[in-house]
C-alpha cells in the first residue's frame, strides 16, 4: 500500500476549493452567484491542473538514445547529425528498431530502403535490418527485450559491410 500523498490530486482539490470560494465571493458581491461559482470552479480546475504534474514524471523515465547513420548518397548527408531518440521506459528493442527504420520519436533521419543495414550500439552489433523484405534479424538480444535492461546509450546504422570499429563510433557519440 502506498501511503505517499498524491500532490497532483492535492493541487487539483486546492485549486477547485479556492476557485469555488473566490467564485462564491464574487457572485455574492455581484448578485450573480450561479455564474461566478461556475467560473470560479472552472478557473480553480485550470489552476489546479497547471500546478499539478499530471504526467507523473513520465518524461523523466523516458530513455534517451543518441542516433546517427551512414550517409548513402550526395544530398542524403544534409541530415547528418546526432539525433536524440526518446523512447518510453517500457519500450522494447523491437520498438527502437521501428524508430530506426521509419523515423519518429526524435529521429528525422531514418534508414532508407535498398540496402541492408547493420545496427551497432555501445553494447555491440544488435541487429541487421533489410527494408526490402521488411525483416529485422536480431543477434544476442531478442526484439521483446526491454531497452531499460540493455543500457543502450547510442545507436549507429551502417550499410552492411565489414565490421565497424566500435571505438570510432564511441568518439562520434562522445559528449
Amino acid at each position: 500500500m502506498n501511503n505517499k500523498p498524491n500532490n497532483n490530486e492535492d493541487n487539483m482539490a486546492i485549486g477547485m476549493a479556492l476557485g469555488l470560494c473566490i467564485g462564491a465571493a464574487i457572485g455574492s458581491i455581484t448578485k450573480n452567484i450561479g455564474l461566478w461559482i461556475s467560473v470560479g470552479l472552472c478557473l480553480g480546475v485550470a489552476f489546479g491542473s497547471a500546478f499539478s504534474n499530471s504526467d507523473n514524471n513520465e518524461a523523466l523515465d523516458n530513455i534517451i538514445i543518441k542516433f546517427n547513420r551512414e550517409a548513402v548518397c550526395m544530398g542524403d548527408d544534409i541530415y547528418n547529425d546526432i539525433y536524440k531518440i526518446e523512447m518510453p521506459a517500457n519500450a522494447a528493442l523491437g520498438d527502437l528498431m521501428n524508430v530506426v527504420r521509419y523515423g519518429g520519436s526524435g529521429n528525422d533521419w531514418h534508414i532508407t530502403s535498398g540496402y541492408k543495414w547493420d545496427i551497432y550500439t555501445n553494447i555491440g552489433k544488435i541487429a541487421t535490418i533489410n527494408p526490402q523484405i521488411e525483416k529485422v534479424i536480431y543477434y544476442e538480444k531478442k526484439k521483446d527485450t526491454l531497452l531499460s535492461d540493455l543500457d543502450i546509450k547510442w545507436i549507429y546504422a551502417a550499410r552492411e559491410i565489414d565490421e565497424i570499429d566500435i571505438n570510432r563510433l564511441e568518439d562520434i557519440f562522445r559528449d
